[in-house]
């Protein structure tokens, strides 16, 4: 009896069924997992939670250096800098992630209409089958239907393709006085949540209510007759728009690079940097379907992009008239 106590005291800690000599039973051991997962889980969450014990801004200059390897005067050794090159890397943003080449090709040859396309042409050829099967001299209508549209979807396909490698040369030869004009950004400006501190004689993408994306430049309401920006001449508000701000609060004031130069009052959501994002642009210039809008929207980008081809100084004042009569 003693040997029987003993046992069951020392296995009192397991459960039942491996003392009564049989496995766990199957939700036995789901229950223990899911236990263990929980507490796993927890511990995870609890070692987030810690706050680091940092002491940096409380030590003296001498110990700083010390733990730092360094000297507040001549700096890092040679050796140590090789070591943490080695170590950390280049001290450099790592660049954003780009869309494969042949992934952008791939969207403009099978992406939405063309989608309609393909299965049409799919269709015309499965149709020929069927009649080749069952006629000896079938005719040959659905081979050239299916062949036509096959031609139509792969060059619309190329052209648009050609079209976005296009917009993206041209953001390319921007692409570093552009950061300087527009990423000086801590505010609300896109339904994204991005952020830009918008300013006037800032280019900007401005969407109206009914219609696409559309380059714009923000000015200054209290702009006065006879200002010029980098020697670009700046249209004075009308008056009939300057009563408008009344019945639209917190918003900006865009004039659009169209040819009628429209005036609009936008808010910040509204508007988005032209020229940060290369791929940005080339979406916003391909968002228009139908062929008048999207002329328009084409020639308003090229007048943006010369506009700030002239405020960046890569282009000369001549130059700039020249080309802007181009686009009229």
């Amino acid at each position: 009896m003693v040997q029987v106590e003993d046992f069951n005291e020392e296995n009192s800690h397991e459960p039942q069924s491996v003392i009564n000599g049989r496995p766990p039973s199957k939700e036995g051991a789901i229950h223990l997992k899911e236990k263990d997962g929980k507490d796993k889980k927890k511990e995870d969450v609890d070692d987030l939670k810690k706050e680091l014990d940092m002491d940096w801004h409380r030590i003296t200059w001498e110990e700083l250096c010390s733990r730092l390897h360094t000297d507040i005067n001549n700096g890092l050794t040679q050796e140590k800098y090789e070591e943490v090159f080695a170590r950390e890397g280049p001290n450099r943003l790592t660049p954003p992630k780009t869309t494969p080449e042949w992934i952008k090709f791939c969207k403009q040859l099978f992406g939405g209409f063309a989608t309609l396309l393909w299965i049409g042409a799919i269709l015309c050829f499965i149709a020929y089958g069927i009649q080749v099967s069952k006629y000896v001299d079938p005719p040959e209508d659905n081979v050239y239907l299916g062949a036509v549209l096959t031609f139509v979807v792969v060059v619309t396909g190329i052209f648009a393709y050609y079209q976005i490698c296009y917009l993206v040369t041209i953001d390319k030869s921007n692409s570093g006085s552009r950061s300087t004009t527009s990423s000086a950004c801590d505010d609300t400006f896109s339904d994204e949540g991005a952020t830009c501190n918008l300013k006037p004689m800032d280019v900007v993408w401005a969407k109206c209510a009914g219609y696409p994306a559309y380059p714009a430049l923000i000015i200054d309401p209290s702009t006065e007759a006879g200002f010029t920006h980098c020697g670009i001449p700046i249209p004075v508000p009308p008056p009939e728009v300057l009563k408008q701000r009344s019945n639209k609060p917190n918003t900006f004031l865009v004039l659009f690079f169209d040819t009628r130069r429209t005036w609009q009052w936008l808010p910040h959501r509204k508007l988005q940097p032209l020229g940060v994002d290369q791929e940005v642009d080339a979406a916003k210039v391909l968002e228009c379907k139908k062929g008048a809008a999207k002329k328009s929207v084409t020639g308003a980008f090229k007048r943006a992009t010369l506009h700030l081809q002239m405020v960046n100084g890569e282009i000369t004042e001549q130059e700039y008239f020249e080309s802007a009569k181009e686009f009229e």
